[in-house]
């Protein structure tokens, strides 16, 4: 019903989903971060992170409410909060790597064997191998 599609085609619900990118962003990895912050705010980052989807809209205060219920870390929160958002950073840094390594793919299967391409079912990924 309400489900975007991820990582390799999974079908994760668009709240789920939202609640991963929001607390994923540096702005707010822990629940009492995200408990803090403003409705409008996090509205607007629920919104981009489920690409203009109107299934989020007026979630946030939903969102916001369940944060503060939440358990989460008490004892050393700054600390990780620090190593979510250091997770985070590798994370986007390992996916920048992985486009960089896909784009270099592409490139170099379209200058060397071009027509492996036209066979029906054989994609960058298959045709590499």
């Amino acid at each position: 019903r309400d489900f975007v599609r991820g990582p390799r085609g999974a079908q994760i619900p668009v709240l789920i989903w939202t609640i991963s990118y929001c607390t994923s962003t540096s702005k707010s990895p822990l629940p009492s971060e995200l408990a803090r912050r403003r409705v409008d705010s996090l509205q607007r980052d629920m919104s981009e992170a489920a690409r203009g989807s109107r299934r989020v809209d007026g979630r946030a205060a939903e969102l916001k409410a369940l944060a503060k219920r939440s358990v989460g870390v008490r004892l050393g929160e700054s600390a990780a909060s620090m190593q979510v958002r250091s997770l985070v950073r590798q994370m986007d840094f390992l996916d920048a790597e992985c486009a960089r390594f896909d784009a270099l793919i592409r490139e170099l299967l379209d200058r060397v064997e071009p027509l492996v391409l036209t066979i029906p079912g054989v994609s960058y990924a298959t045709g590499v191998h």
